[in-house]
């Protein structure tokens, strides 16, 4: 569980869900296909491991301390 001043930066960044509706227009020859990418997600989890680490705080740029770096960032 993270906790602190790390928690609240990456809480304010949760905004809640959007949602939008896509209404497909066809001839009527033509088939549309729809895929649900949401349904990915227990697969993907299930094939490929989550990077995950201890949080660091840090200022300034943080390509001076890691040039890959990946993660929430409180800017």
């Amino acid at each position: 569980m993270l906790s602190g001043q790390i928690a609240k930066d990456i809480r304010l960044s949760y905004t809640g869900g959007a949602t939008d509706m896509y209404i497909p227009t066809n001839r009527e020859w033509e088939l549309i296909y729809a895929y649900d990418i949401n349904a990915l997600y227990p697969s993907m989890m299930r094939n490929f491991t989550m990077q995950v680490g201890k949080p660091t705080y840090f200022e300034g740029d943080i390509r001076k301390y890691n040039k890959d770096a990946f993660g929430f960032f409180f800017c």
